[in-house]
């Protein structure tokens, strides 16, 4: 396998690819619309998440204060 494929060696001005071309541009103008619907899509996706996460989070935290509870009752019950 040749070394040189798929890397990249020496600064930004060695002559690998000096040459400029309207294509990158191009595609860069193209993408935007792309990058911000992939990002709005992401946000909604997270925001989707910490809600089942804030969820989650109130159903344990009310389990927790019910198990505190039956440990209180039991502890009462112990010292009487």
């Amino acid at each position: 396998m040749d070394a040189s494929v798929g890397s990249y060696h020496g600064s930004p001005t060695s002559n690998h690819r000096t040459e400029t071309s309207p294509v990158p541009s191009m595609s860069a103008e193209v993408s935007y619309p792309l990058a911000a619907q992939v990002m709005t899509i992401d946000a909604t996706f997270i925001e989707e998440q910490l809600a089942q996460m804030n969820e989650a989070i109130t159903k344990l935290t009310k389990t927790v204060e019910d198990k505190d509870m039956l440990i209180a009752a039991l502890m009462s019950q112990l010292e009487s």
